[in-house]
């Protein structure tokens, strides 16, 4: 057997205080928004930047994090081909 895995490097989620309910939260982009629209600002109390830990589905990629706190699209949108609903994990 392998040794025990370190839990030092684990580090706790964010306590998300904008939006309050990331988890629920949810916001309405037009397909004709250029990209880099900001779609919403993050703020935690334990953490000054945020990524993206994944998005579905993933590929293309449609949102990025600018400045470290804000989602912005980083795509077009065309909802007629295909996809109209996005999830994403924010670490």
């Amino acid at each position: 057997m392998g040794e025990p895995r370190s839990n030092a490097l684990l580090q706790p989620a964010p306590v998300f205080t904008s939006p309050a309910t990331p988890l629920s939260s949810m916001d309405t982009i037009e397909e004709s928004d250029p990209i880099g629209t900001n779609v919403m600002t993050l703020a935690a109390t334990d953490s000054g930047s945020f990524t993206i830990g994944s998005q579905s589905p993933s590929t293309p990629t449609k949102f990025g994090i600018s400045g470290g706190v804000t989602l912005v699209t980083s795509d077009t949108f065309d909802y007629e081909a295909g996809e109209t609903s996005y999830t994403l994990e924010i670490v």
